[in-house]
């Protein structure tokens, strides 16, 4: 009698440590997320910045060429 007893409070412990490291898991998933969205964002920041840098760069150049600067 005592032995399935055991064996059912092993399984219930079991679950309940599968359950916890699930959502352990979900967590660190949901900030690696949050953290890659972070890291596109500046990264498109930089893009956008280095475009409108090199757009500036070469209307200067092109008014150098004919003169008009």
């Amino acid at each position: 009698m005592t032995l399935p007893l055991i064996i059912s409070g092993l399984a219930v412990a079991a679950g309940i440590t599968g359950v916890g490291s699930g959502i352990r898991g979900g967590i660190k998933m949901k900030e690696a997320n949050d953290t890659m969205k972070l890291a596109q964002s500046k990264q498109q920041a930089a893009v956008n910045r280095f475009k409108k840098s090199n757009s500036e760069t070469t209307n200067i150049t092109v008014m150098q060429n004919h003169k008009i600067i």
